[in-house]
């Protein structure tokens, strides 16, 4: 799963000759590169689920596909309004009980994307969680989840210090940030990657 828990790229499957090599993580095999998935010509990956060819069928075949951005795309728009009311709040504009009802809607939409994700994992890479290539993806979402438990745990214990309960969403809020990141910056490498490969063809 995702899990950004944003959307996996929708990349094509590259032919033989372009499957050799590949970057730690972007779903290529590269010699010696320990577990990721070999997607050399019609071989089965090293984890015993498939070519490539079968991945981008059952990426289109399932449902979850489609349903994931929704969520993912979702936190991430109830994450920048949950920003723009916290700056207020440091303004004195915005009560924090605003703030933090769009932090109880930002969690809401990463439940759904994380349960999403998850059977969409399993769809593609026949896991739930933590697929070799999605290892990276699912740890930093656990993490971001954990830090949001985190702070609904800190307003139910300790209601009265709103200063915990901002700094405990802070570094929640950063933990997220990093991880559209790199998935941003995942994504990239690896269009850029078949961009080069396309046109050196």
């Amino acid at each position: 799963m995702s899990t950004v828990t944003l959307p996996p790229p929708n990349l094509p499957a590259l032919p033989e000759s372009d499957c050799a090599t590949g970057t730690p993580g972007d779903g290529y095999h590269r010699e010696g590169a320990g577990p990721t998935v070999a997607l050399t010509g019609r071989e089965t990956s090293k984890v015993g689920y498939g070519s490539s060819e079968q991945m981008v069928a059952r990426r289109s075949a399932s449902v979850w596909t489609k349903l994931h951005p929704f969520f993912a795309l979702g936190q991430l728009l109830a994450f920048c309004v949950s920003v723009g009311l916290l700056i207020g709040y440091f303004r004195g504009t915005v009560s924090f009980d605003v703030v933090h009802q769009s932090v109880l809607a930002k969690v809401a939409l990463m439940v759904g994307a994380i349960v999403t994700g998850a059977l969409w994992e399993k769809d593609v890479f026949g896991h739930y969680w933590f697929a070799p290539e999605f290892l990276g993806e699912d740890t930093m979402t656990v993490n971001v989840f954990i830090l949001h438990l985190g702070y609904l745990a800190m307003v139910v214990a300790h209601p009265e210090n709103v200063t915990a309960q901002i700094g405990t969403l802070i570094v929640a809020y950063g933990v997220y940030i990093a991880n559209v990141a790199q998935y941003i910056l995942r994504t990239a490498n690896l269009g850029k990657h078949v961009a080069v490969r396309v046109r050196s063809r």
